[in-house]
């Protein structure tokens, strides 16, 4: 994989493709946006990982890695009513310019999703109307993505999360411990004063929330 910034100078060339999750089978979580908490919340187990100050909002898709997601299929397609904006939107990503407020447009331009038979990403040097809608959408993502942190955030300043101990039995019988997620905490958020839950209000997390608790 190859992150690099979008050009037109370099990736005029490159057709993109239809999606092919297969590349993404093996990967055990994929990070879940704000506005996608309703979409995902009733089939899906939703938690938190925690990393030094950082906290993010996953979905767990695979409780082991040596094989592939279930909810991938062998044709890359994904199974399910909803597909998670993660994966719609590889191999693009949006980002901030440091000490700046603008964004700039990444791509893994070794994503198999670049080969022949694709639709052109420029036209006679400028945005098609295929990328113009990708960088719209990753806007949007962006945006999404920076609300979400917001309340992750706040949730971890209140004190909200602890670790959850996940049990898992196999078809063989197998009994997988994780213990390296989190969840919401019940308890601390029934307790929470006025002021916690006028905190919770203003950045709107209980979407997040009652979304997290619902899906375990």
């Amino acid at each position: 994989m190859a992150i690099v910034p979008l050009s037109k100078e370099k990736h005029s060339h490159l057709l993109l493709g239809p999606a092919d999750l297969r590349a993404y089978s093996n990967l055990s979580s994929i990070p879940v946006y704000f506005h996608e908490i309703k979409q995902l919340a009733c089939d899906y187990a939703l938690f938190l990982s925690v990393n030094d100050d950082h906290v993010g909002l996953r979905l767990l898709c695979n409780i082991d890695t040596e094989s592939s997601s279930p909810y991938i299929n062998a044709e890359g397609g994904w199974r399910g009513r909803y597909v998670p904006i993660y994966l719609r939107q590889q191999p693009f990503t949006a980002a901030s310019v440091e000490n700046s407020d603008s964004r700039a447009i990444f791509i893994d331009d070794e994503s198999p999703r670049f080969c022949e038979g694709g639709e052109s990403l420029f036209e006679n040097s400028e945005p098609t109307e295929l990328l113009q809608k990708i960088m719209e959408d990753l806007g949007y993502l962006f945006n999404s993505g920076e609300r979400t942190q917001l309340i992750l955030d706040t949730l971890k300043k209140l004190e909200l999360i602890i670790p959850w101990e996940l049990n898992i039995k196999s078809k063989d019988g197998l009994e997988l411990k994780f213990s390296d997620l989190h969840r919401i905490d019940e308890v601390a958020l029934n307790e929470l004063n006025i002021d916690g839950w006028s905190e919770l209000k203003q950045c709107n997390a209980f979407p997040v929330i009652y979304g997290q608790l619902l899906s375990m």
